[in-house]
């Protein structure tokens, strides 16, 4: 096969594109959930220490109002970014790479010489 940019490169390097901004988002989501997490503590261990159930009651609906909807955040963007990623090789591989080539690998090294 000849090649160029045919249709499943392109399909291939977008799926790689949008996966590694999945994979950004899912880095903001994840420093977002640890810092709310921290603060979640903090209120929790004040709400202890000061025996206090108020404080206990706001820290459940910070973590509730706050920290899942981050948490929720991070999971999908997590997941997104590994299908977007895994659907990227799989398009590589099906181009022509090793599920098509006599040798493990050698799809691989005919499909990047030519790409």
């Amino acid at each position: 096969r000849g090649g160029g940019l045919g249709p499943t490169k392109i399909a291939s390097i977008a799926s790689f594109g949008v996966g590694a901004g999945s994979g950004v988002g899912a880095a903001y989501f994840y420093a977002s959930a640890a810092q709310a997490y921290k603060a979640y503590a903090a209120k929790v261990k004040s709400g202890q220490t000061q025996n206090d159930a108020q404080l206990t009651r706001n820290a459940e609906e910070y973590y509730e109002g706050t920290l899942t909807p981050l948490r929720t955040g991070l999971y999908a963007t997590a997941g997104a970014s590994v299908a977007l990623l895994g659907a990227g090789v799989v398009l590589v591989l099906v181009d022509d790479g090793p599920v098509f080539a006599p040798l493990p690998g050698g799809g691989i090294i005919s499909w990047t010489s030519r790409f």
